[in-house]
C-alpha cells in the first residue's frame, strides 16, 4: 500500500467485476479516497479483496440458510463445506484489509475518529 500522503485517481476496476464484488469495489475505492490512500498501484490488492469478499458473502449466505453443520451423506452430521469456505476466506480478508490499511490496528496512528486532539 502507499503511503497516504500519495493519492492518485480511482483505479478502473476489472471488467469482469459485477454483483457483491463490483459493489464492495465502489465502497472500499470511497473509503480509500476518503482516506487519502486511494492508488492506482493498488488495483490488484482491491481486485483480490473484493473477489474474496464475494466469496465470503456468498458462502455466508448459505451457511445462513442451511447452517453450519449439515447431514452428510451417512447421516452423521458435520460441518458444511460452505463454514469451510467462510472461514478460510474469512482468514484471507483479514490479511487483504490490513495490506489495504482497513483494519485499525493498520492503520497510521492518528487516522481514525478516535484520535480526535478536540477529544480531550
Amino acid at each position: 500500500m502507499t503511503p497516504a500522503t500519495t493519492t492518485t485517481a480511482k483505479p478502473a476496476p476489472p471488467e469482469d467485476l459485477d454483483g457483491e464484488a463490483r459493489l464492495e469495489w465502489e465502497r472500499v475505492c470511497d473509503e480509500l479516497a476518503a482516506a487519502g490512500r486511494l492508488d492506482r498501484a493498488d488495483r490488484a490488492a482491491l481486485t483480490l479483496y473484493v473477489r474474496t469478499w464475494a466469496v465470503w458473502k456468498l458462502a455466508a449466505k448459505h451457511v445462513e440458510t442451511f447452517g453450519a453443520v449439515l447431514p452428510m451423506h451417512n447421516n452423521v452430521v458435520g460441518r458444511s463445506p460452505f463454514y469451510a469456505v467462510m472461514r478460510e476466506t474469512a482468514a484471507q480478508l483479514r490479511n487483504l484489509l490490513a495490506d489495504l490499511m482497513l483494519t485499525p490496528a493498520s492503520r497510521p496512528a492518528g487516522d481514525g475518529p478516535d484520535d480526535d486532539d478536540d477529544a480531550l
